[in-house]
This record gives C-alpha cells, structure tokens and sequence, in this order.
C-alpha cells in the first residue's frame, strides 16, 4: 500500500491531494460516471452503522488508513486508495459514501480502464462483482463496514490483477519503468484522442469513442504528433482565450505544450499527489524499521552465535581430516590398508563394548532392560562392520 500525509490548513485542496476530515454532512456533493457534479439532500445514517463509523473504518483502517485520503471537495463522500497489484500495477480504488442510505457504497477504479470479472465491461471501472454491493439490501443484510468492504475488493483485485486497457498519464507516471513501456503502446491511443478516462455506460457512445479514438491514432501517427492530453477535465479554461493560429502553434511546439501542460492546476495536483505517496512511503519504511529493529538486532546476535559455531564445527572437521590423513599415511603408504584398519578397530570397538555390557549385567550393575537395549546396539554395529569389512576384503575396496 502507500500512505499520503495529511496537509495542514482548514480548506482542502481542489483535486488531488486532498484533506482528510470530518466534516458536517451539508452541501454534499455527488460524482457521476460523466466527470460532473451533482447537490443532493444531506447525509442519513445508514441502517446499522452510524455514517461516521463506515468512514472511520476506512480512514482509520490498519492497512489502507495510510493510503487512503479524502479527495470530494467540501464533504465527506468520495475517497482514494491507492496500492499496487501482484502484476507490479499502482492503481487508485475511488470510494463514493452515499450521504443517505438509498444506496450502497460504490467503488471503480480511478484514473484507468481495465478487465476484470468484477469490473462493469461496459464502464470498464465500476466494481459490480462483490456481493454486499450489489444493493442495499445486501449492504444492509452483511451488516460489514466500509473498510471491511474496500479491503475485501482491494486484496481479491491485488492477488487476482486486471488488465489494463488504459491509464491516465499522470497516473502512468507513478508506475514502475517496466510498466510504462507495457502500458505506453496501449494508452497512446486513446489518451491522444481526447476522450474521459471515465467511459460511458452506454455501448453505442462507447463504440463511437472508439472509433473517434482509432482515427486520432491515425491522424497523430501521420503527423508524428506524440504527446499525449490529459484526460481530465474535458474542458480547459486556459485555451478559451486563444485565436486558432495560437492554439495551432502550441499544437505544433512540444515545448510550448508542456509548459502550458505544467501550468495546469490538475496537473500541480497530481505532481503534489506523487510528492504525498514518496513521503509517506518513507515514512512508512522508516516506521516499519523503528517496529522491527528489536527484532533485527535480535535475529543479528544469534546469527553471530550460529557463525561461531559453525566455525568451531568447520576447525574440529579440519582437524579431524587431518588426523585421518595422517593415519592413511602413515598405513604403510595404503589407502586401502588404512580403510581395512579402521573398519577393523571399528568392529574390535563395538564387540568390546558389548561384552562390557553383558559383565555389568551378569554383575548386577544395569538393569535387564538397560542390557536388552545396550547389548543389542553394540552387537548390532559390530556384525553390520564385520560384514562389511569381509566384503572389503573379498572384493577389494573401489
């Protein structure tokens, strides 16, 4: 996951990054699939969880607390989460809170389009997949919490990876250099077309994007014209007071273009986003090694002591080796020999070992139990090396 810090002062900011608070349910605001906005009635409880409880279980949540922040302006309805799938993909779930409880709490994917068989075909952002969701019935009969709800709809899309069909460019530049160039050839396309990120529900005004996309493609490959626009707003108040030979120019000069590009306030926003998600990564690292640092000095000292003997295994086994080297050496320039003898003192060894058990109980020394168990082992080592020491001198050792 990541983790955005909060920013100071009483307003929140426009777009991204935004404030994370608690306000009073008035005013509220609803965003629909088309990008604009909408006032509605104030907020209502929902049926077992008090409003403020779901926002808290979300905000508050041990693993997408960090990483999630409040991004409506002037209420508390809409909320982004960011974290990255197990395919190396940084996405961005957006969760609506309806301020009344007609409706359940919807999610969609913000800033991408993709495939998913929990995700509307038709949006190609919209989460239809999970259950309590569906409607507010089934929210209301789960009885689980909106943090519970995120969470549940983030893991299964983090273990189990959409494919992406399209991603907004300040959200492409957040990704990993290996995602950018899987992502470049198939978000060209569409972003130079100018068209929303956010699809419409109907097929026809889809299909019609498409083709509107398609032959943008064509004319921006003759061209040779590759920057792509931002996909957000549809409309830009910095170009209404440009002539036509201006607006030509700036099409024409990629300098010009990005510097009007890099004035633009969604654009200083989403800049402001990333510096958000780079400092509460380090944060969160610097956190989780003030957490586990015990542990890591701990884990230090006995690997120490493992180290330590391992080296006094490693010098008793180059001694040993020496000895035996020393001992073949010394067998009459044999290794053969050495071997024989050995097996030989081996089996004396074992046999001399067994005949001492067998006095000690004759004595009244050991107990019958304790001579059933000894005697046996001894005699057992001692016929297994006999064997073996008549077999290495039938055949010879190889």
């Amino acid at each position: 996951m990541f983790s955005w810090s909060n920013q100071g002062g009483g307003k929140p900011a426009p777009a991204y990054p935004g404030n994370r608070r608690a306000s009073t349910p008035q005013n509220l605001v609803a965003f629909n699939p088309g990008g604009t906005s909408t006032p509605i009635a104030g907020a209502g409880a929902f049926q077992d969880r008090k409003r403020e409880t779901h926002i808290q279980s979300l905000v508050k949540h041990e693993t997408l607390g960090p990483s999630t922040r409040v991004v409506s302006a002037g209420d508390d309805t809409t909320y982004d989460t960011a974290f990255l799938t197990k395919s190396g993909h940084t996405l961005i779930m957006r969760t609506y809170l309806p301020p009344e409880n007609s409706t359940p709490p919807s999610l969609r994917l913000a800033g991408c389009r993709a495939q998913h068989d929990w995700i509307d075909p038709l949006t190609q952002s919209e989460i239809i997949g999970y259950t309590p969701l569906k409607s507010i019935s089934k929210w209301f009969e789960t009885g689980i919490s909106l943090g519970k709800a995120v969470h549940d709809v983030m893991q299964h899309l983090q273990l189990r990876p959409p494919v992406i069909l399209s991603m907004d460019p300040s959200l492409i530049r957040r990704q990993t250099p290996d995602v950018q160039r899987e992502l470049a050839a198939s978000t060209a396309a569409f972003l130079s077309s100018g068209a929303s990120i956010q699809q419409s529900a109907d097929h026809g005004a889809e299909e019609a994007e498409r083709r509107r996309a398609e032959e943008a493609e064509r004319r921006r490959a003759e061209e040779g014209f590759d920057i792509p626009l931002p996909p957000i707003p549809s409309t830009f108040d910095e170009l209404h007071h440009m002539e036509a030979e201006e607006l030509r120019n700036l099409i024409s000069e990629e300098k010009d273009f990005t510097q009007l590009l890099s004035s633009l306030d969604i654009v200083k926003n989403m800049e402001e986003f990333s510096l958000d998600i780079q400092k509460g990564n380090v944060k969160a690292a610097r956190s989780n090694i003030d957490r586990y640092r015990a542990d890591f000095e701990s884990l230090s000292e006995e690997v120490e002591v493992l180290s330590s003997e391992l080296n006094l295994k490693v010098n008793e086994y180059q001694s040993l080796e020496e000895k035996f080297h020393q001992k073949v050496t010394s067998g009459n320039g044999s290794d053969e020999g050495a071997v024989l003898a050995s097996f030989d003192e081996a089996r004396r060894a074992e046999e001399d070992a067994a005949e001492k058990v067998a006095t000690e109980f004759v004595d009244g020394d050991i107990s019958l139990q304790e001579f059933l168990g000894d005697f046996m082992k001894h005699k057992k080592l001692c016929h297994m090396r006999t064997a073996k020491l008549e077999l290495l001198n039938a055949g010879g050792i190889r």
